[in-house]
């Protein structure tokens, strides 16, 4: 009755320099019964390998993230537990962090995190409550076994070293926000404090407006209407120079058999409406204008066995609506979900907390979008987004969603993009696609690198080197920076601890044809970079 298993989600990248030479490494998620595993960077521009630990997981790695957690200069690790294998609340699914000795080798702390035993999916840092340590926000994917129930998300404060769950005194809406998939920390409107944006299954995209440490929900206010889907991953860039963040959202795709809009949602009720124990979600969709059950007779009734009385004949289960499926008795206190686009979208922001969906270009559609990663990958001094995905943890009848090699897509400097043909970027990225990140190699080149679930690493490499003088390292506190281009064109530019689906790219700064950078930390406080 699921519409995918939850069971394929990784595995997460995570970049960051380990053991102080200067030089980024990453890290791969493991699978329930293995361990992550950590990538180093030799001298000699190539990768060695080792394992995070000598223990095993309980549960699969999801989300991932390099940061200074104890405030002592060196890259510590967070590990989200995530899955479906298990019960809601067991211990399988508690979070790990992970403290570095500063040479790259990594050992669990078990006295920093409270009891996180929720399902989860992403991490993101930041410091927004401006007190000089990073703040984490772990996104909840799903309550384990009661699909499509919300998972657990909260925010955790850093309190030198330890961290403290404070979701109910920032925004207690966020503990059951939705089925997050991705999170952004992103000042979406240019007030200098760093709010928070949600996407997710069944979900909305999701604005929270910090205000001095509190997040409010501000979706209503923002102009969208109607962006509930499936959505996988978020990412930012301020595509159209004009000096604020704008966002792309990966969703589901429009080449499925679920096809949605706000006048013919794809919807899901969810009861234990059979009294077993356990909850039957059931998944509805239009035909010519008519909302059928997605779910094959025989489906249904193995799920509830009662409906093999009501529906003695696949003809009987074949002519039926959605609106003779349940009685209104049985509805009356169902879990009720709709999805209204499936599109993979660029949200414009028109200042002032307003926004504007749009969907990318049908090339973006083929599939579920997961990876994505930003930079001017033509060095015209615009931005552009690259894009991998495909699934191959839908329902069996469904058939994977394979249909996607991956895109790039060319902005024009005022929100709109186009297709780079594949002959041009040598892109085939062909697999179950998840993550994607950017590090920087000893020959101060950028690597994009791309994780598929069940299958080897994908790594690319520009054919056009960038100048050694274009890329800046950033410090652990920065947070956006304002370009100025020798051509007179402006951008501006935030800098994320973990973006994406389940990624964290490395922190740099990439530039050509730069003539002034202003950067900012969280505090406020301003410096110049001299090129």
């Amino acid at each position: 009755m699921l519409p995918h298993k939850y069971s394929q989600s990784g595995p997460g990248l995570a970049v960051g320099d380990v053991n102080g030479d200067n030089l980024d490494d990453f890290y791969v998620g493991g699978s329930g019964n293995y361990t992550g595993t950590i990538f180093y960077q030799t001298k000699q521009g190539r990768f060695q390998s080792k394992p995070l630990t000598k223990t095993r997981n309980r549960a699969d790695d999801t989300g991932s993230l390099f940061f200074d957690a104890d405030g002592d200069n060196d890259l510590d690790l967070y590990v989200v537990s995530g899955g479906n294998e298990f019960k809601a609340a067991s211990d399988q699914y508690q979070h790990r962090l992970y403290q570095n000795d500063g040479k790259g080798n990594f050992t669990l702390d078990s006295l920093a995190l409270p009891r996180m035993v929720a399902s989860g999916s992403c991490v993101t840092a930041t410091d927004f409550d401006k007190d000089g340590d990073l703040d984490l926000f772990i996104g909840g994917r799903n309550e384990p076994q009661k699909y499509p129930l919300p998972g657990q998300s909260c925010i955790l404060r850093n309190q030198n070293g330890r961290f403290t769950n404070v979701t109910q005194q920032v925004c207690p809406e966020l503990e059951r926000a939705g089925m997050v998939t991705a999170a952004l920390w992103t000042d979406f409107d240019n007030d200098n404090q760093i709010d928070l944006i949600l996407t997710g299954e069944w979900m909305p995209v999701c604005f929270f407006k910090n205000q001095k440490g509190k997040l409010t929900n501000v979706t209503s206010a923002t102009g969208l209407k109607n962006t509930n889907g499936w959505w996988n991953s978020l990412t930012a860039g301020d595509f159209d120079n004009d000096g604020d963040m704008d966002y792309i959202a990966g969703n589901l795709g429009l080449n499925s058999k679920y096809k949605a809009s706000p006048e013919q949602p794809v919807s899901v009720f969810a009861k234990d409406f059979d009294k077993n124990g356990s909850i039957d979600p059931v998944i509805s969709y239009f035909i010519q204008n008519t909302n059928y059950p997605a779910p094959a007779r025989d489906a249904l009734t193995d799920q509830m066995v009662a409906m093999r009385r009501r529906f003695p004949r696949y003809a009987d289960y074949g002519a039926s609506t959605t609106e003779s499926l349940f009685t209104e008795e049985e509805l009356k206190d169902a879990y009720t979900y709709k999805s209204y686009t499936f599109a993979s979208s660029y949200i414009q922001n028109n200042g002032h907390g307003k926004f504007t969906l749009q969907a990318l270009p049908l090339t973006a559609q083929y599939a579920p979008v997961f990876g994505m990663n930003v930079a001017d990958f033509n060095y015209d001094g615009n931005l552009d987004v690259l894009l991998v995905g495909n699934s191959f943890a839908s329902e069996t009848a469904v058939g994977y969603y394979d249909a996607f090699n991956g895109v790039c897509l060319l902005g024009n400097g005022k929100g709109k993009f186009r297709t780079l043909p594949p002959k041009a970027t040598g892109l085939k990225v062909s697999g179950d696609a998840k993550a994607m990140v950017r590090l920087i190699t000893i020959n101060k080149q950028p690597l994009e690198i791309i994780s598929c679930n069940a299958d080897s690493l994908q790594v690319y490499q520009g054919l056009n080197p960038i100048g050694k003088d274009s890329i800046i390292r950033l410090r652990p506190t920065d947070a956006y920076a304002d370009l100025l281009f020798k051509n007179g064109k402006k951008r501006h530019e935030e800098f994320f601890y973990g973006s994406g689906y389940l990624s964290q790219s490395c922190r740099a700064l990439f530039g050509t044809g730069l003539e002034t950078i202003i950067i900012t930390d969280f505090s406020g406080k301003q410096r110049q970079v001299k090129l």
